[in-house]
């Protein structure tokens, strides 16, 4: 009497597997994109760090007196494009601090603060959504610094 047809409902089955294989690749490429972007973001961070490091290491123990007093109440910025760590072992400070803000997405502010008997060197890592800051205390004598 009745033929059973099933070719309705096997179309619906295949349409439905395909729907959430899409659903499914969409949310797993999305995952990994924006792994993949706190990849980045995570590397050039700690990257960042470092040279910040070593530019406070460098501030500390290789900076002349003369030269730290030529600091003193200016606001210094360091771009992005100059963060490497060769040039601080070359010496060659001079060569990357600016005295305007430069107009990348990454940049370091130095500022030198004398308080009382001691001076206060401060820097400070912008990166979007983020600011790190270093501070260095010297005390004691201006003439007999840590240097």
């Amino acid at each position: 009497m009745f033929k059973s047809n099933k070719k309705g409902f096997s179309i619906i089955e295949v349409l439905c597997s395909i729907s959430i294989l899409s659903i499914t690749i969409t949310v797993n490429t999305s995952m990994i994109v924006n792994s993949l972007r706190i990849k980045n973001y995570n590397d050039n961070l700690q990257r960042y760090s470092y040279f910040t490091e070593a530019l406070k290491n460098n501030l500390v123990y290789n900076l002349e007196f003369k030269n730290l007093t030529s600091l003193k109440n200016k606001k210094l910025y360091i771009g992005e494009s100059d963060f490497k760590v060769d040039i601080l072992k070359e010496n060659r400070l001079n060569e990357i601090i600016k005295s305007s803000p430069p107009n990348t997405k990454a940049y370091i502010e130095l500022m030198l603060n004398e308080e009382e008997e001691n001076y206060i060197i401060s820097i400070k890592l912008y990166y979007p959504q983020e600011k790190i800051n270093i501070r260095t205390v010297w005390r004691g004598e201006k003439e007999a610094l840590p240097l």
